[in-house]
């Protein structure tokens, strides 16, 4: 046992001077949320203990020239598997030649195995599978499909070789039970940002305002990808609700998606363009909230809602459908409301349209122990250091 002590002693030394190397995947060009936790991890670790290398099935990836910049390698694939499943092997196989200590595989659910397949034949890179959501994301437009696609899930979830996997990470207890199908032996890793970032600021308020031509209007805002989960359309319909009582309110949404045209389409359609102002996604979000007088978040499926900790942390009130797990509102200040419940979301809004001078102090909502990088990055940094032992 003495032998056993000192050996583990001597491995945890070994660590500690040796740099950990992870590959991470995927990452995406449209900014989504695994994208926002990768590249936020990526920017709060130590760089002298942790390196990150990058995959991804986008051609580009706008922010990739800061990635090589600060040493890390970007992998493209040209395919996916089930477009050329040999061809997909070989670029992965050649990929893991770089002799990474972890891969990380974030995911929304199980479409394959194939990834962790490839990963236990070709090496001896240990594997986390990262759980990002509650359901199938995106979800298919078309019914078969996406029953074809949840069928396929639950069968693979519920076969899941022990020894496939050897740590297992979900953002919250929903995504871990849709993920792994129990919360047992998953680490709940919160999604986290740096508060401080996101505080209000008058002057970025002014300036956005200007920018954009709202004046006093009352803002509306919506950080999220045109995507069907994310609900976009549910703000078509407040606009067409809410313009029969007021009119001197904009809608500011900012991202970019599949969904983006026929939201465009459909705002134009319904001759509800003045009261919308569209902006393609941004690097960095924190200077727009500001701008912003409410948050909303209608989202139909939302295994964590980040942009909701964003949101607060500049203090701003911020109405959620109830899809939205309840650890990420402060009850006090913000509300979650049924998508079926139009009249409750028109009213709230109302309220907070009648009272917006009486929150202008604007102060952090959150908790910073919860959510703060400072606190969630030593959670996962222990994680790598344990798993590379």
């Amino acid at each position: 046992s003495n032998f056993k002590f000192f050996t583990l002693i001597f491995l945890e030394k070994v660590i500690k001077m040796k740099k950990i190397k992870i590959l991470q995947f995927p990452l995406s060009s449209s900014f989504g949320g695994v994208t926002h936790y990768v590249l936020n991890v990526w920017k709060e670790l130590d760089k002298q203990k942790f390196s990150f290398d990058f995959l991804t099935f986008s051609k580009e990836l706008f922010f990739e020239k800061d990635l090589i910049k600060d040493g890390s390698k970007v992998f493209h694939f040209t395919c996916y598997p089930q477009e050329n499943l040999e061809v997909f092997k070989k670029e992965f196989i050649d990929i893991l030649k770089n002799n990474y200590d972890i891969i990380e595989l974030h995911t929304s659910y199980w479409k394959n195995t194939i990834m962790e397949e490839i990963i236990r034949n070709a090496c001896d890179s240990k594997i986390i599978v990262h759980a990002h959501a509650t359901g199938i994301a995106p979800k298919p437009i078309d019914l078969c499909e996406y029953e074809k696609c949840l069928k396929q899930h639950v069968i693979i979830r519920d076969t899941l070789k022990s020894d496939l996997i050897d740590e297992k990470l979900a953002c919250s207890e929903e995504a871990a039970k849709w993920l792994f199908g129990t919360e047992k032996n998953v680490k709940i890793i919160n999604n986290f940002i740096t508060i401080n970032n996101f505080k209000f600021n008058r002057e970025d308020r002014q300036k956005k305002r200007e920018i954009l031509k709202m004046k006093d209007a009352f803002v509306i805002g919506m950080v999220g990808r045109y995507e069907l989960e994310k609900n976009h359309a549910f703000l078509i319909e407040i606009a067409s609700k809410l313009k029969c009582y007021i009119t001197d309110f904009k809608i500011l949404m900012i991202g970019d998606g599949s969904q983006k045209d026929n939201i465009k389409k459909e705002i134009y359609s319904r001759g509800l363009q003045e009261f919308f102002i569209l902006i393609d996604a941004v690097d960095d979000t924190s200077d727009w909230y500001s701008a912003m007088d409410i948050f909303v978040l209608p989202s139909i499926k939302e295994a964590f809602g980040l942009v909701l900790l964003e949101a607060q942390s500049n203090g701003l009130p911020c109405l959620c459908s109830t899809e939205i797990p309840s650890i990420v509102i402060n009850k006090k200040y913000s509300k979650r409301i049924s998508l079926c419940d139009m009249d409750e979301w028109i009213e709230t809004i109302l309220f907070y349209y009648k009272n917006k001078n009486s929150y202008k102090a604007r102060n952090v909502l959150i908790d910073y122990k919860k959510f703060d990088s400072s606190y969630i990055i030593k959670s996962i940094k222990k994680i790598y250091e344990e798993i590379s032992l």
